[in-house]
């Protein structure tokens, strides 16, 4: 029983440590946040209140200054995570966020910045959060899966005796605990981002 527990407990640890994403998906959170940016812009064609968007005098080209100051304003506020990767996709989503130049670029006239607006911070980070602990979730049953197979049979057994309600509860704790964590780093992005157009540009 206390075997049981403390292996338990060494395996909330390993997945709670290894919840930084690989390059791959790194790129696709970032691709999604911009993509959300993006789509959340055409609705400045709609909306004549801007009261809650951060203006500036922003269209202008982005320069390399430009696009190295927002990723390294975006890495800074991840360095409390003490994680590389965590540090380049706060980077890259403070990148991304621009993604409404290039409607821009393709000669529409955009009146406000929605991509910059507080509405879209809370709402893209709340569904960044969701998006990443489901993906989380399914890589763990996965890898859950395959090693159960993989295992010899004496192993597999003794897998399968192995409580299944404390292997639903540590997923639901790791779920939760991810989604916090994405939800804020996709908040210090964006943060990041607004700093940087307010103190630098």
């Amino acid at each position: 029983m206390l075997a049981s527990k403390i292996d338990s407990n060494m395996l909330l640890c390993q997945r709670i440590a290894s919840r930084a994403p690989r390059p791959l998906t790194i790129i696709l959170i970032a691709l999604a946040f911009g993509a959300l940016a993006f789509l959340y812009s055409f609705i400045g064609f709609f909306s004549n209140e801007v009261n809650n968007i951060i203006t500036f005098d922003a269209f202008g080209s982005l320069t390399p200054q430009e696009i190295g100051g927002h990723f390294l304003f975006g890495y800074i506020v991840a360095l409390p995570t003490r994680n590389l990767k965590m540090g380049v996709l706060s980077g890259l989503m403070a990148l991304t966020i621009d993604a409404d130049h290039l409607l821009n670029a393709a000669g529409f006239d955009l009146q406000a910045r929605m991509g910059h607006s507080v509405s879209f911070a809370i709402l893209s980070s709340v569904l960044i959060g969701l998006m990443v602990s489901q993906i989380f979730r399914k890589v763990s049953v996965w890898n859950e899966m395959m090693s159960t197979e993989s295992s010899p049979s004496g192993k597999k057994k003794k897998t399968m005796v192995y409580s299944k309600s404390v292997h639903n509860s540590l997923l639901s704790l790791e779920k939760k605990d991810i989604f916090s964590q994405y939800l804020i780093i996709t908040l210090a992005a964006f943060m990041s981002h607004i700093a940087y157009d307010v103190f630098v540009i």
